[in-house]
């Protein structure tokens, strides 16, 4: 199956000679479209290429955020996001909206992501 996957990888061998030779070693159709799906990622270009970054926990969901094009956080105020307020306030192009309790900060994300139509964070 290897050699197979690589022929079909390298464009040696076409999807459909692929599923007949599968099928021959006893494979089910079902288990070949599996493979199939398997290899379409293999074959896909790899992501854009990262960068390094140091920071806190709370800088580095920051940075996602940022990278999201979120531009408010709804939350609510509790313990042990002290790393995340801290990385949220050196960032004035995120925005924390405070609630007193999370089905409040529930309601106006969602309220705010239907009015708006953009992303943002809970």
């Amino acid at each position: 199956m290897k050699t197979l996957v690589k022929k079909l990888l390298d464009q040696d061998l076409s999807r459909r000679d692929f599923g007949i030779a599968m099928l021959a070693m006893g494979f089910s159709t079902s288990a070949i479209d599996s493979v199939l799906r398997s290899v379409a990622y293999a074959a896909a270009e790899p992501p854009g290429k990262g960068f390094e970054f140091v920071g806190t926990g709370g800088d580095v969901l920051a940075e996602c955020l940022k990278a999201a094009g979120v531009e408010y956080v709804f939350n609510t105020n509790s313990t042990g996001q002290g790393t995340f307020y801290d990385a949220l306030a050196s960032r004035p192009e995120l925005n924390l909206i405070v609630a007193l309790q999370e089905g409040q900060a529930t309601s106006m994300a969602e309220g705010y992501e239907l009015a708006s139509g953009k992303t943002t964070a809970l």
